[in-house]
């Protein structure tokens, strides 16, 4: 009877060592699945950041590419167009005066073949308080400035007592002034550079 109950007893144990053994071999083979799982799901996620990192290189060479051209044309933009301007006005503001110099003009359009393209614009305030402007082409000669006018009838010439310099050879009309390189005398108006 001992031999009956200590079989038993080692087929109980058996048993038991049996199970505990398939339970933990069903564990083990649960979580190596669950590893390989994980395993390719991170090279998957690898091969995307791998492509993702050579997309993001092939923009980032791009908008170089793209910087490097902006660059350049502003580089060479002032270059082919120097365009200059000087304000000039008079104590009680009625009277303002811009120079415009292109030193380039032969690259702007429509423009006349010469080494500097000077232009002007004169706004100033009438005898009935309205704002008028003249526009044209200005010349320096021997510590003048004559601005070119179309009427030597202007208004500016009888407000301000400009001198006018009237060519009969080719029918021009100038207001002339003084200029120092920095301050210009129109009649009775001392015209400050800003």
């Amino acid at each position: 009877m001992k031999n009956k109950i200590t079989i038993l007893i080692l087929l109980i144990l058996l048993l038991v060592v049996c199970g505990i053994s398939i339970f933990f071999g069903y564990m083990y083979f649960n979580e190596k699945n669950a590893a390989s799982d994980m395993s390719s799901q991170i090279e998957e996620l690898n091969t995307l950041i791998n492509d993702l990192s050579s997309k993001n290189e092939e923009l980032n060479t791009q908008i170089e590419t793209i910087d490097e051209n902006i660059n350049d044309s502003q580089t060479q933009q002032p270059s082919n167009n120097s365009i200059s301007t000087k304000v000039y006005y008079n104590d009680d503001n009625t009277l303002v005066l811009y120079l415009i110099e292109n030193s380039n003009p032969q690259n702007v359009a429509s423009s006349k073949n010469s080494e500097i393209d000077r232009r002007y614009i004169l706004a100033y305030r009438t005898n009935n308080a309205l704002v008028e402007e003249t526009t044209g082409q200005f010349y320096e000669e021997n510590g003048t400035i004559k601005f070119n006018i179309l009427d030597h009838d202007a208004d500016i010439a009888k407000i301000f007592n400009a001198t006018i310099d009237e060519n009969t050879k080719n029918g021009t009309t100038h207001i002339v002034g003084t200029y120092d390189g920095e301050n210009i005398i129109l009649g009775t108006e001392t015209l400050i550079a800003n």
